[in-house]
């Protein structure tokens, strides 16, 4: 699914020779196959999604009847008809990006307040290394 000029960024090598090796004899039935089996699994879920999905129905009659009082039953049948089924009404997704550029004074501080902060919680303990003896101090 990746783009042939990022599958060559990733592998260091000239998007020349990604297209070329996608295109040849051998890289078409490979992908072919790479297809078949991602389309296989995905059969299987679109058959046990469709066989569980009256079931799910069901469950929300009762539900609805005053029949059903089961949780549990509820949550797996919103899971079964929202998110297997694809009718969860979409969701937004919205991020926020900051680029900025940092001095390495900038950086040495951010580092050593939150190695102060990993200290002060206890996620960090600083080790105090052993002296070292000589021959002279075991004598």
């Amino acid at each position: 699914g990746m783009k042939e000029v990022d599958v060559a960024k990733s592998l260091n090598i000239h998007p020349q020779t990604v297209s070329n090796t996608i295109n040849s004899d051998l890289g078409r039935k490979k992908l072919s196959e790479m297809r078949e089996e991602r389309d296989k699994d995905f059969t299987k879920v679109a058959e046990e999604t469709a066989r569980l999905f009256p079931i799910a129905m069901k469950t929300y009659e009762r539900i609805l009847e005053g029949e059903e009082r089961s949780k549990l039953q509820k949550e797996v049948a919103d899971t079964i008809v929202m998110d297997i089924g694809g009718f969860r009404a979409p969701t937004k997704v919205q991020g926020e990006h900051v680029h900025a550029f940092l001095s390495r004074e900038e950086i040495e501080d951010f580092k050593s307040r939150g190695i102060a902060a990993a200290k002060a919680s206890g996620m960090l303990v600083e080790e105090i290394p052993e002296a070292k003896t000589t021959e002279k101090d075991k004598v």
